[in-house]
């Protein structure tokens, strides 16, 4: 839940713990994945990028509900995703994990560019979720 005294996390925070979240999933899915490079095939490439789409958001969904809001990157940084009133619930994660953040990034990246110039930092997927990104007290 959002507090009066929460600080919010802009743009330039968020990036590098989006990157080191980034290279874990990206780590984690090469390595699991990496038989579907032995096949030369259209059909293994589309399975690949739905599989690593899957994880990344798997990664984001279940630690941002189980880990009190927070990624790796986003511990790292100091920062976690609050709703804006009561509890932080599943549904609300999903929807700006998958639906959101798929938006963001259609959008040429505006989505997420948006935090550094909304006035409560909120990039298009914190909208829709109905979230903030603050610093940890």
């Amino acid at each position: 839940m959002i507090k009066r005294n929460h600080r919010y996390a802009g743009f330039w925070i968020r990036f590098p713990a989006f990157l080191l979240d980034a290279l874990i999933v990206g780590i984690i899915g090469g390595i699991l994945l990496s038989p579907l490079d032995l096949f030369d095939d259209n059909y293994f490439d589309f399975l690949f990028n739905l599989m690593m789409f899957g994880l990344v958001m798997a990664y984001n969904v279940l630690l941002i509900h189980y880990w009190n809001g927070q990624t790796i990157g986003k511990k790292a940084m100091n920062i976690k995703v609050v709703a804006k009133e009561g509890k932080l619930d599943l549904s609300k994660i999903l929807l700006r994990e998958t639906l959101g953040k798929f938006i963001s990034e259609a959008i040429l990246g505006i989505g997420y560019i948006m935090a550094g110039f909304t006035d409560k930092k909120r990039a298009l997927h914190d909208y829709l979720g109905d979230t903030y990104v603050v610093y940890k007290d």
